[in-house]
């Protein structure tokens, strides 16, 4: 892993993100990218050597105030001790918050994105909103890790690996044995079984999920079938009995979201657990 990007609007559930982040670069090598975006009215540029063009000279001297007071509070932040030891860049942009990040996730090449998120208010209102939070995780082209409000801490020793057996890419899963191999931790491979969409065939069930951890070669994994009225009920209940650090699963661009359309965008929104998520296409 090489490049985390983290973008920070300085409220506490963005440092939530910053100190996951913290976690795995120092564990993987990884840079750390802090995006943060000053919001303003529509006619400013920046030049490539970062001057500022705006037609109001006032608007001009308020932007220039803040790129000031946002580089003083990420210098301020990264200052305490539990940020030493990685490499953190910060990047500063003016303009439409939701619209400069939607570019800079296509544009930029992370290995993964990392955002705070206020539960059913949306990630990081300044930058994202509700509608956003789904563009983010089926446009960008590596893991996404949604923290929330509550993850103050970040740990990775139980990972729900939730699966219906069909929409899981090797490149995805590869993805988590690479971290499985630097965190050490164990994989909760679940599958559950919806009364509204009920498989009746216990037998077929376990066939699918003995192919699945053969066919990735899974190592400390523990393989669960569990019943429940929505996969999302089912996700949620299992992750909170085995007190899990991260649910895991995939998001599809073009599909909806996942399974019947919404799980991975309601998990990152409601659900109380961060949520890694990965693109297939």
């Amino acid at each position: 892993m090489k490049k985390i990007i983290v973008p920070i609007d300085f409220s506490e559930v963005s440092e939530n993100a910053l100190i996951a982040a913290t976690e795995i670069a120092r564990k993987t090598q990884a840079e750390v990218e802090i995006f943060h975006v000053i919001e303003s009215s529509g006619g400013t540029t920046i030049s490539e050597t970062g001057e500022i063009f705006m037609p109001d000279k006032m608007e001009q001297v308020y932007v220039l105030k803040c790129i000031e007071l946002a580089k003083n509070k990420i210098h301020s932040i990264l200052e305490n001790v539990r940020y030493a030891g990685v490499r953190f860049i910060p990047k500063i942009k003016v303009g439409d918050p939701g619209k400069h990040f939607s570019r800079y996730i296509t544009l930029e090449k992370a290995d993964m994105i990392i955002m705070g998120t206020s539960g059913s208010e949306g990630i990081l209102k300044g930058i994202f909103n509700e509608s956003n939070a789904e563009k983010v995780v089926t446009r960008a082209d590596c893991m996404v890790l949604s923290v929330k409000n509550n993850n103050k801490d970040f740990h990775m020793r139980n990972l729900v690996l939730a699966t219906n057996f069909q929409d899981d890419s090797p490149e995805f899963i590869g993805k988590l044995k690479a971290l499985q191999e630097i965190f050490d931790f164990k994989i909760h491979l679940l599958y559950i079984n919806p009364l509204i969409n009920y498989e009746s065939n216990q037998s077929i069930i376990q066939s699918r999920l003995r192919d699945y951890v053969n066919r990735f070669q899974l190592k400390n994994c523990e393989s669960i079938i569990q019943e429940d009225l929505t996969e999302y009920n089912g996700i949620v209940k299992y992750a909170e009995d085995i007190n899990a650090d991260i649910i895991a699963l995939s998001t599809h661009q073009h599909k909806g979201l996942h399974w019947l359309g919404g799980i991975s965008e309601d998990l990152v929104n409601f659900a109380e657990f961060p949520v890694l998520t990965f693109k297939v296409n």
